[in-house]
């Protein structure tokens, strides 16, 4: 009403409709308004929709519950009406110079406290419709310097429209609304969520340009969050199993990745999905396998107190070393079936030749089975020293977790079995090593639970 009292106006046409917003008649006030919408000469000026905004936002105010109830579409009729009247006039000059700031103000009020209620009471297209005109009515009060505020935004309306178009499963206006808050850097402990739910919906809509600005401005505004996660589900979504392999070696090459993210990378070649497994010949899998290995031998190089990286390293040799096993396995079924259907030459002038022949060929399968010595020797070492320093690693740590609970029971029966294969290996061949490798696998299979 001070505001009001203040008000300065020239032209006569608006009278009736001030005097009547005056004595706080606004039904007196609509229909005076109302007559004014009939005159041409009035629709072309921006004051009047200045007016009807005015008028008709306080008709949707709820200050007067019967007016709220008679006049169901005032709101929308007070929205309309502000709208065009900011087309008309983008610097806001009539409303400046006439004092008319709560034609917007009542309107953003109203926008406001009933995006509250709806949602406290968790109507979330309600509560995303109303804050949405909150937004819409704050932004003309910051942007135009209306308010006695430095802030660039609302950023609680903002907030809540984000809030209540997630809930309300939209998510590319949520997403609007939580980049606003990102681009501006708001880094309220409690907003981490938001920018977590931003990059997930680049994740699942492969937006790479999106993700890799959102990502990097998370990694700024909350460095100690673990943005690794993201950046490899991203890849493992949305990248091919032959790019991951490239994008693996150039980094790797590049000293840019971190111990998480070998893992990370680890985990992609080790868990390659079944439909494209099935695919892969035995060759193509044991190259997969053997990136595994190097990535999370480098993780564990990395991080020398990681018992999961390690306890992976030996996983992955023991893989390996059942890839090998099953290749002798075949190898000597093939010996044992040439053998079996080797019928011996009775003409004793071809019988020679033949017999070499054979003799050639039981020599190139037994070659095969002698050049296997070696890589599953190396899996064995291998298995055994990396999942010993997981067991090492993890009994002496406190408080651990499901999952480390879970490797450091498993890695007992690992090297148990891989201590009894070193043992028969050298059975007959050296007593002293026979001796050592039983009692490590007494000791690992007396742990066994």
């Amino acid at each position: 009403m001070f505001a009001l009292g203040a008000l300065i106006t020239k032209a006569q046409d608006y009278k009736k409709v001030q005097t009547s917003v005056l004595l706080n008649k606004y039904e007196d006030a609509k229909t005076e308004i109302d007559k004014l919408m009939t005159d041409p000469k009035a629709q072309a000026k921006a004051e009047t929709y200045l007016w009807k905004a005015k008028v008709y936002g306080a008709l949707a105010s709820g200050n007067d519950e019967k007016m709220k109830a008679k006049y169901t579409s005032a709101f929308t009729t007070a929205d309309e009406a502000f709208t065009k009247y900011a087309e008309m006039d983008p610097t806001f000059k009539i409303m400046k110079d006439n004092n008319l700031t709560d034609a917007a103000s009542n309107i953003y009020s109203i926008s406001y406290k009933e995006g509250v209620r709806t949602f406290n009471a968790k109507a979330w297209d309600s509560a995303s419709y109303h804050f949405n005109y909150a937004v819409k009515y704050s932004d003309y009060l910051f942007k135009n310097k209306l308010l006695k505020s430095e802030a660039p935004f609302d950023t609680t309306s903002i907030l809540y429209a984000g809030y209540s178009a997630q809930n309300a499963l939209k998510a590319d206006a949520a997403v609007k609304y939580y980049t606003r808050l990102m681009d501006a850097k708001v880094a309220d402990a409690s907003y981490v969520e938001l920018y977590k739910y931003v990059l997930l919906q680049d994740i699942k809509n492969k937006n790479k340009e999106s993700f890799d600005k959102y990502l990097a401005l998370s990694k700024a505004t909350y460095p100690k969050e673990n943005w690794d996660d993201f950046e490899m589900e991203y890849i493992n979504k949305n990248v091919s199993l032959a790019d991951k392999v490239a994008m693996y070696d150039k980094e790797s090459a590049a000293g840019t990745l971190t111990a998480s993210k070998y893992v990370q990378f680890a985990d992609v070649f080790a868990n390659i999905p079944k439909d494209e497994k099935d695919k892969m010949d035995s060759f193509t899998l044991d190259k997969y396998n053997r990136k595994a290995l190097e990535a999370f031998k480098k993780a564990a190089d990395l991080d020398a107190t990681d018992g999961i990286a390690h306890f992976n390293t030996g996983v992955i040799y023991y893989t390996l070393y059942g890839v090998y096993e099953d290749r002798t396995i075949e190898i000597r079924k093939i010996l044992k079936d040439l053998v079996a259907s080797h019928v011996v030459e009775k003409d004793l002038k071809k019988k020679v030749v033949a017999e070499a022949k054979f003799k050639e060929q039981i020599d190139a399968i037994k070659k095969l089975n002698t050049d296997l010595d070696k890589p599953m020797t190396e899996c064995v070492d291998g298995c055994i020293m990396y999942i010993e320093k997981s067991y090492n690693i993890l009994k002496e740590k406190k408080d651990l977790n499901n999952i480390e609970k879970t490797c450091l029971r498993k890695s007992v029966d690992f090297l148990a079995n891989m201590y009894a294969i070193k043992r028969d290996k050298s059975a007959g061949k050296d007593p002293k090593a026979y001796d050592i490798y039983d009692a490590k696998y007494k000791l690992y299979d007396g742990l066994h639970k």
